[in-house]
This record gives structure tokens, sequence and C-alpha cells, in this order.
């Protein structure tokens, strides 16, 4: 078999890859040379030396190099089978080994790991022109979070408006209950946002928050590994609600959407307002995508402007399915929808089920047929009500009933 030798910078790049490496042959170290174009990787697996505190998840999405997961295994082990081949392995480069090893120490590091030391191994099968390889992780201890601070622009203790002071300071205390936790990029965004979102929720509609990690000097040793967290807030004005602007709707009224949402213009800026918004208007069937948030670059004043981004779907929706049982014979269903039936997204959808009874093996009929049609009223006098009415029809004829129903459904849901 024709091989492909290894160019100089991936020989440059083994050198040291390989340190104690045995092969499926029990070989006291392969040669580079034996390294072609051809050689896949088997597994990739993390060893710790100290216990394991992220998940093996992350490192992999974080990573790479692949290998099979738990259906290539499977694929492998039933290769045999006709139609069934082994999993695709991925081309082995050593180059890619070394960036692993970096990529691996800044998600620890990143994590709250500041002192965490990465090493690999590189085991090559001859037979199977494989490797394996191992990633070796000492995460070290962790970084703690000490304090939170919560300063302004200026490097002050932040202050708002005077009714808010007692709210504030109530808010930022809670923030102080962290501490002691790793103090990694998911706990920073935590405190973060909470701040940034108790802001917005106050009517500070464009505030902005930035966090520093400060680690504290001149610590016992037991207890080195310690930082302040500041958070760096510019609340900018207090606003209210300015325009409210849709985009996106080509077949919803704009009125239709705007009655969803819980805000008007000339109220005072909330952002769970906004969220909540975006619930509704997405609950409304014809919308495959909504977002509701402060419309970007306005300027910072005492009012919000609102941008309100919809993506709608299929205006009209048919469904089926036909199959058989065993006690009803052959079966079916249909559904046919209109996600804006005149106008102020109402959905009217026909409805037909049938189980016929045809080939069915059981003794005697087995027979259903329904009809129905539903009308769903979004925003039934409140935009948290919806209502349905329902008429069907129904025939049966089986061993315990041969009738004709006919009559409705009425349903009103309120939504938390």
């Amino acid at each position: 078999m024709a091989t492909e030798r290894i160019g100089p910078a991936l020989l440059v790049a083994l050198l040291g890859l390989f340190p104690g490496t045995a092969s499926a042959q029990q070989s006291e170290g392969p040669s580079l040379l034996l390294l072609d174009g051809e050689t896949r990787v088997a597994t990739v697996r993390f060893r710790f030396s100290d216990g394991q505190s992220l998940e093996e998840g992350l490192l992999r999405a974080g990573i790479g190099l692949h290998s099979p997961g738990g259906l290539g295994k499977l694929r492998r082990t039933l290769d045999w089978l006709p139609f069934v081949s082994g999993p695709a392995l991925m081309p082995f480069d050593p180059i890619t080994v070394q960036e692993d090893k970096i990529r691996l120490t800044r998600i620890f590091r990143r994590e709250g790991f500041p002192e965490v030391a990465v090493a690999y191994q590189v085991r090559l099968d001859t037979a199977a022109n494989t490797v394996r390889v191992d990633f070796e992780i000492d995460q070290g201890p962790p970084l703690r979070l000490d304090s939170v601070r919560v300063v302004d622009t200026a490097g002050q203790p932040l202050t708002l408006a005077p009714d808010l002071e007692e709210a504030l300071r109530r808010h930022l205390q809670s923030l102080g209950g962290h501490g002691g936790q790793r103090l990694g990029e998911q706990l920073q965004t935590r405190i973060r946002s909470r701040l940034l979102d108790w802001l917005m929720n106050h009517g500070y509609a464009f505030a902005v928050v930035r966090d520093t990690v400060v680690q504290l000097p001149d610590q016992p040793q037991e207890d080195r590994l310690r930082a302040d967290l500041i958070l760096r807030a510019d609340p900018g004005p207090q606003a209210s609600v300015g325009t409210v602007t849709v985009e996106g709707n080509s077949r919803l009224g704009e009125e239709s959407i705007v009655r969803e949402l819980p805000f008007r213009e000339g109220d005072p800026f909330r952002l769970s307002h906004l969220l909540e918004g975006q619930r509704q208007v997405f609950g409304l069937d014809l919308v495959r995508l909504a977002l509701v948030d402060v419309v970007p670059d306005q300027p910072h004043d005492s009012t919000a402007d609102v941008l309100v981004t919809v993506n709608e779907g299929s205006l009209r929706l048919l469904d089926g399915r036909i199959g058989y049982a065993s006690e009803g014979g052959l079966a079916g269903d249909a559904s046919w929808q209109h996600r804006n039936f005149l106008g102020g997204a109402r959905t009217f959808a026909v409805d037909a089920l049938a189980r016929t009874g045809v080939w069915a093996s059981g003794t005697g009929p087995q027979v259903r047929l329904v009809g129905s049609v539903t009308l769903r009223q979004p925003h039934f006098g409140h935009r948290q009500l919806t209502g349905e009415l329902s008429p069907f029809v129904e025939y049966r004829n089986d061993q315990l009933d041969q009738s004709t129903r006919t009559g409705f459904d009425a349903t009103t849901v309120w939504e938390r």
C-alpha cells in the first residue's frame, strides 16, 4: 500500500508526541514514519488527576479532534451485518492535537481554573492505522469569588433615583450571596445579567454593565485564589415606552400584534414587559418567531422606542395520516387550518377522523367517523384569554353502540 509521508511541519509538531506509547502490536514506540495520510482518530478521551468539574460535552465541543460517539461504537460493533458500515473516522492531524491542548487550557481558565495543566498522549494502533488520543488534565484549585462591588463609570458607588435607593441596596446585597463560589465565565455572566435585568426592569432601558475580575494579592496559601468581581454600571436615563414598530408581518395586521403586548406608548419601561409581550406574540399560531426589543442606535433620552420583529409561517396547513390497527382496520385522520381566518390572528380548522373497520381482525364492526370544525380566537376580551368553539358530528358502530352524536365544545384558556 502506498503511503503519504509526513511533511516537515508535521514532523516538527510530532516531536515529543509519543512519550511512552505502545501500539496494538506492543511495539516500544511507533516510528513517526508509520503515520500517513490514512491515519484516523479512533478515540479521544479525557483523564483527570484531581477530579472533574466541567462536563465532558463542554470539552468535546471546544476542541477540534472528534471520535465516534455512542452511535459510532454501535455501528463498529454491528459492521459485520449487511448494509451496516463502520463509523467514519476523522483524519489525524498532530497540529490539531497541540491546538486542542491550548483550547482546553483556555476553557478551564475561562471557567475559573487559572492553574490548570493539560498534557496529552497519542497511541498508535499500527494494525488498524488509528490513534487514541488521551488528554491528561490537572485542573488545579478553583478561583473563588470573594465579593461583588458595583460602581458607576467614575468608579464611585452606584447611585440611582432616591425612590430606588432601598431597592438597589437590597439587590446589591443579594448579589453578594454568590461569595465563595467558583468564579468562572458562567458565574460572571449570571451576576452581570442580574444587575442589568434589575436596572432595565426599573426603567433604565439603555443600561450597560461591564465586569472586571480583580484577584486579591497577598492572601494566605490556602486562600490565595480569591478575587473580587467589579461591576461597572452606566444606567443612563430612566425612560418610558416610546413608539412601537412592527416589522416582518405580511399577513397579520399590526393591531393584532400590538394588542398582545402588555404595554403601550407612554408606559414606564420594563424589561419584563418586553419578554412577556414576546411570549404573547409568539403564542399566535401564525407566528414562527417573535422578538421584542429596544430599537438599536436611538438617542438615550427619556423615551425608548420598541421594535417587534415577527416571522410568519404558512397561512394554511394541511396534515394527514393513514394507518392500520387490528381492531379498527384501516384508519386515518386529516386536518386543514387557516391561521388568520378573517384577520385578527384567528385560527379556523377542519378535522376528520375515520376508523373504517375494513380488514379488522376482531369480531363485529369497529367503525367510528368524526368530523369537526374549530374556531380559535386569541385575545378573547383580554390578551391572556383564548376562546375556542368546536362543533362536531360523530358516528359510531361497534359492539357496544351504534349512534350518531352532534354537539359542540367551548373552551376558554387563561394563560398565566
